[in-house]
C-alpha cells in the first residue's frame, strides 16, 4: 500500500517566460530588431530547433516519488526510463529537510554534487534526504514535505521502519 505518492513537473512561470523569450529572439534578429541585424536562415532554424528540443525535454521531464512498506521508489523521466527502488534495508537514514538547490547542487533537475550527493528536484527547496548504507547520498525534491514526513513517521509508528532510521522534522 502506498503511503506517499507525488508527481512533479516543471511548471514555473519564470522558466517558461525565459524559454519563450529565447524562442522569439531568432525572429527578432531575422526582422532586424536589436544589436544583431543580420542573421542567416540556417541560424534561425538551428536556434528554433534547440529551443524546441529544450521545450520538449522540459515538458516530458517529471519526477515521481512513492513511499511504501518496501522502500522508496523514484523516477526522473527521461533520465530514468524505469523507476528506481531503494529498499529500507539499503537506507541508513531518511528525513525531510530544507536545502539550497543552487548552493548545494547548482540548480534544479538531475544534479550531481561531489559534497552533497545526487539530487532529483523540480522546484522549491524541500526534499527527502536519503543516506544509504553504502555512503551514497540522494535527495529527492518534494512539494509535499509535511505529507512525505508524515508517511515516514507512520511507517516508524507501525514498526515497518526502524525508529533510528527516520529523523522527525522537529529534530533536524
Amino acid at each position: 500500500m502506498n503511503r506517499f505518492t507525488e508527481s512533479q513537473r516543471f511548471n514555473q512561470w519564470w522558466l517558461w517566460l525565459i524559454i519563450g523569450i529565447a524562442t522569439l529572439a531568432p525572429f527578432a534578429a531575422l526582422m532586424g530588431i536589436g544589436r544583431h541585424r543580420s542573421i542567416t536562415t540556417t541560424a534561425v532554424i538551428t536556434e528554433l530547433g534547440v529551443a524546441l528540443f529544450v521545450i520538449v525535454l522540459l515538458r516530458a521531464c517529471h519526477l515521481k516519488t512513492n513511499i511504501d512498506e518496501t522502500g522508496i521508489t523514484y523516477q526522473m523521466f527521461p533520465f530514468h526510463l524505469k523507476p528506481k527502488k531503494i529498499g529500507w534495508g539499503e537506507i541508513e537514514r531518511a528525513y525531510v529537510r530544507k536545502y539550497s538547490p543552487i548552493g548545494e547542487f547548482g540548480g534544479w533537475g538531475y544534479r550531481i554534487s561531489f559534497g552533497s550527493g545526487t539530487a532529483f528536484n523540480i522546484a522549491g527547496n524541500m526534499g527527502l534526504q536519503i543516506l544509504l548504507v553504502s555512503g551514497k547520498k540522494i535527495l529527492i525534491g518534494t512539494q509535499q514535505a509535511t505529507a512525505m514526513s508524515d508517511a515516514l513517521l507512520e511507517l516508524v509508528s507501525e514498526g515497518i521502519v526502524n525508529n533510528d532510521m527516520v529523523i522527525a522534522p522537529d529534530a533536524i
